[in-house]
């Protein structure tokens, strides 16, 4: 996966006053840190990966608004958390406001330009999960016919999003993102818990946001989806000391009370 970023304290498309900055981000490599400093601001990246998504940290703060041209070498399938700050974001010609605290899911395109334009003095901070094909196929017998669309973009070769604006990011999405920074401090397993925690963040994004009429037969059935709900409610309930992956799927609970 290659990126290459142009920082331009100018108007969009201007040439004048630019720095570039290439990032070979080779997929045999588990983690990568980037960290930029300038007379514009600074500019973080970090990237750890599995063998079935690669997790993404971003973090700025510009002097002047700055506008950040990305191109990508492969098509690519991520779900997107805007964690801090209010950039605007253009694929392909597309234009939106990405607030602060919302999230989507999004195929990009190689082919097609984006960029995001950055105020000054607005810190912004984001967090991604870009997954691989085999990962999605896999969890796409589980989730709703409305996020096969946009999965049917992206193989073939189209940019688009989930959601047409983004959506709130709730209590209990923040907590898995912070599950899932922390899943790598934990050694020989982590791979094993970062993917079932990355699983379960797909899940809070698209099913609370879907009606039982968009599940296919072969998708959740009613029973899998009210399970999942009730999960839901005892991690809110349990924030301070969430309950483990193994207790809520063996359903070791009554009510909203862990035992």
């Amino acid at each position: 996966m290659k990126y290459k970023f142009v920082y331009d304290v100018n108007e969009v498309m201007e040439i004048g006053n630019c720095l570039v900055r290439e990032l070979d981000v080779n997929y045999k490599m588990k983690y990568f840190r980037f960290q930029d400093s300038s007379k514009m601001g600074s500019l973080g990246c970090t990237m750890k990966k599995t063998d079935q998504c690669v997790i993404t940290q971003w973090d700025c703060l510009f002097h002047n608004d700055v506008t950040i041209y990305e191109n990508i070498a492969t098509p690519v399938f991520a779900m997107h958390f805007m964690l801090n700050g209010t950039p605007l974001f253009s694929n392909s010609g597309d234009k939106s406001i990405v607030k602060e605290n919302s999230h989507n899911i999004w195929s990009l395109n190689p082919l097609q330009s984006n960029y995001t334009n950055f105020r000054s003095n607005d810190y912004c901070s984001s967090f991604g999960v870009i997954l691989e094909d085999s990962f999605i196929d896999h969890v796409l017998q589980d989730v709703p016919s409305s996020l096969k669309c946009i999965y049917h973009k992206y193989k073939d070769g189209q940019s688009g999003a989930f959601f047409n604006q983004n959506t709130i990011i709730s209590s209990e999405i923040r907590m898995l993102i912070a599950q899932i920074k922390h899943g790598f401090l934990m050694g020989d397993s982590e791979a094993d818990y970062i993917e079932e925690k990355v699983k379960m963040l797909l899940d809070l994004q698209v099913i609370p946001f879907v009606t039982n009429s968009e599940f296919c037969p072969c998708c959740l059935k009613q029973h899998d989806v009210d399970k999942l709900y009730e999960a839901r409610e005892i991690i809110q309930h349990r924030f301070d000391v969430p309950p483990s992956i193994s207790i809520l799927s063996k359903g070791n609970y009554s009510g909203s009370i862990i035992v």
